[in-house]
C-alpha cells in the first residue's frame, strides 16, 4: 500500500475551455469526462432560445433530455484516459459539431435511442465539491471522490485513509476507451467549472458532486443564470431533470403538471424523483455581481452543505 502511495503522481493537464452566449467556460479535462461534456451540452443547447422557449417548460425540458441523450452516446465511445486513448477534444467542443447534433433533435417526440456521432471531422457517490472566490477576483473550484459513500468502505489499518472504488468506473468490456489497463485513470464524470463573463472577468466558480447526473447538474446551473437571468441559490434550488443514452427521463417532483403532462404528451417515459432529490447532485457555487461589486455564494438543499463569506 506504501508503495502505491510512493508511486502515484498526479498529472497536470490542460484544462478544457469554450464559451456559452459570450461566457468563457474553464473546466476539468480527462481522464474526467466533466468538462468537456459540460461545455458539449451548452453548445448544443446554445442552438435553441431558452430565454424566449422559458424556465422548465415543456419544450426546454425536452431539449434538455433530448441533447443530454447525444452527450451521453458521444461520452460512452469516446471517453477515456487521454495518456492511452485518444479522445476527440476539440471535436467535441466544437460548436459546429454541436450545431451537427442540434439538427438531429426532434422536438415533436423523443428519440428512442442514439448512436455516438463523428467529432473528429471537427477536431482541429461520496463526492465533494467546494467553489471558493475573493474580492480580487481569485477563483478555485475543486471536486474530490472515492466514488460511492465511504468509497470501498475499507479503511487502511492505522490511517484513517478510506480506499476508494473508483475501478467501478471502468468498463469490463476489452477494446473500449474506458477499458481497464494498467496504470489507467478511470473515467469520472467530476466537473469543477469556471466561468469568465463577456468582459473576461471571473464571474462563478461551481462544481457538484453526483456521478453521471453532475455533467448535466453543472450545465443546467449554469443556463439557470445566463439564459434565466436567475441568481446563484435560485439557480440551484431550481428543479433539475436527467436523461441518459437511452431510458426513463429523470425529473423532480416540483417540476410544473404542465411540463409533465407535455413532456408524457411528446412520448417521454418518466421516472419522478423527490422534490429535492439527491439524485440531482449538490452544487455548491460562488458569484460575482459587478452591479454591486459583491460576492453571492449558493449552497444546494439536495446534499449537505452551506454558503460563508469571510
Amino acid at each position: 500500500v506504501i508503495d502505491d502511495l510512493k508511486n502515484y503522481k498526479p498529472e497536470i493537464r490542460e484544462a478544457v475551455t469554450g464559451t456559452y452566449r459570450g461566457y468563457t467556460i474553464i473546466s476539468t479535462p480527462p481522464a474526467s469526462s466533466g468538462g468537456t461534456h459540460v461545455i458539449q451540452l451548452l453548445n448544443i443547447m446554445e442552438n435553441f432560445d431558452l430565454k424566449k422557449m422559458g424556465d422548465n417548460t415543456t419544450e426546454t425540458l425536452h431539449a434538455w433530455a433530448e441533447a443530454m441523450k447525444l452527450m451521453f452516446a458521444d461520452r460512452a465511445k469516446y471517453m477515456g484516459d487521454t495518456a492511452f486513448v485518444k479522445v476527440p477534444l476539440k471535436g467535441l467542443t466544437s460548436k459546429e459539431y454541436a450545431k451537427e447534433l442540434f439538427n438531429k433533435i426532434d422536438m415533436s417526440k423523443p428519440a428512442a435511442s442514439v448512436e455516438a456521432g463523428d467529432p473528429w471531422k471537427y477536431e482541429s457517490g461520496s463526492t465533494t465539491s467546494y467553489a471558493v472566490m475573493d474580492k480580487y477576483g481569485n477563483m478555485v473550484a475543486v471536486t474530490k471522490s472515492i466514488n460511492y459513500f465511504f468509497g470501498s468502505g475499507v479503511v487502511i489499518p492505522g490511517t484513517g485513509i478510506i480506499m476508494n472504488n473508483h475501478m467501478d468506473d471502468f468498463t469490463l468490456v476489452p477494446g473500449t476507451a474506458n477499458s481497464i489497463a494498467p496504470g489507467k485513470r478511470p473515467l469520472s464524470s467530476m466537473s469543477p467549472t469556471l466561468v469568465l463573463d463577456p468582459q473576461n472577468r471571473p464571474f462563478m466558480a461551481i462544481g457538484s458532486p453526483g456521478a453521471t447526473r453532475i455533467i448535466t447538474t453543472v450545465a443546467q446551473a449554469i443556463s439557470n443564470v445566463i439564459d434565466h437571468g436567475m441568481n446563484i441559490q435560485q439557480a440551484i434550488l431550481a428543479p433539475r431533470i436527467f436523461q441518459m443514452q437511452s431510458g426513463p427521463l429523470s425529473v423532480e417532483g416540483r417540476i410544473s403538471i404542465n411540463s409533465y403532462e407535455g413532456l408524457k404528451a411528446k412520448g417521454h417515459e418518466i421516472t419522478i424523483r423527490g422534490d429535492y432529490d439527491a439524485y440531482f447532485g449538490g452544487v455548491h457555487a460562488v458569484m460575482m455581481n459587478y452591479e454591486t461589486n459583491e460576492l453571492h455564494g449558493g449552497a444546494d438543499p439536495r446534499r449537505d452543505g452551506q454558503a460563508a463569506g469571510f
